[in-house]
């Protein structure tokens, strides 16, 4: 019920923010999806008693990654097999995969000592034919943080795409997750 209504509100900010144009309003947008997505896959994971991968996917990342938007998807771990250093997860997808506006990117950089995803390797997922290398965050089935490795929390940045390729300093929202219970809280 939590992730419906998380959903809905999600959907109707995008709604108020498309109207509005503004370049802050969609970065909003951006973390108030990604904020529903986290929250959606610690509820997932302690639900289904296993482990949940929030992947993030660059335009490049995906052979459906075409029209230039960064994802954002669910899957629950179904095995994992491999080397610690190249462990292989195979997986299977929690719905669909969530579309950012075109505008929008993830930016790599730590803040105030938390690990982002984009800093710690790839990981790869396995669903079914297809084997995806991409940044991801793992709850496991407490609902805590089994990935990125480490004691500190993690940060997901959002900024305009483009913006660390351009050297440009522009306004960010940021998504920390915390890493014993796995309540993600919003950092301006």
């Amino acid at each position: 019920m939590a992730a419906v209504i998380a959903i809905l509100l999600v959907v109707m900010t995008a709604g108020i923010g498309l109207r509005t144009g503004a370049p802050v309003a969609t970065q909003r947008v951006a973390a108030d999806l990604v904020s529903a997505m986290a929250d959606r896959a610690r509820t997932s994971a302690i639900s289904k008693r296993s482990s949940v991968v929030m992947a993030m996917a660059t335009p490049a990342d995906l052979p459906v990654g075409a029209d230039g938007r960064c994802r954002i998807g669910l899957f629950q771990v179904i095995s994992e097999s491999g080397e610690a250093s190249s462990l292989v997860r195979t997986v299977t997808q929690l719905g669909r995969w969530q579309r950012l506006d075109r505008s929008i990117g993830w930016a790599a950089g730590k803040v105030d000592g938390a690990v982002n995803p984009f800093e710690s390797p790839r990981l790869v997922l396995r669903d079914g034919e297809e084997t995806l290398r991409l940044h991801c965050i793992i709850f496991h089935s407490r609902g805590g943080l089994e990935w990125p490795l480490g004691s500190a929390p993690a940060v997901i940045r959002i900024s305009q795409a483009g913006a660390l390729s351009s050297g440009k300093v522009v306004p960010e929202n940021r998504l920390r997750v915390g890493r014993i219970n796995g309540r993600s809280y919003p950092s301006e």
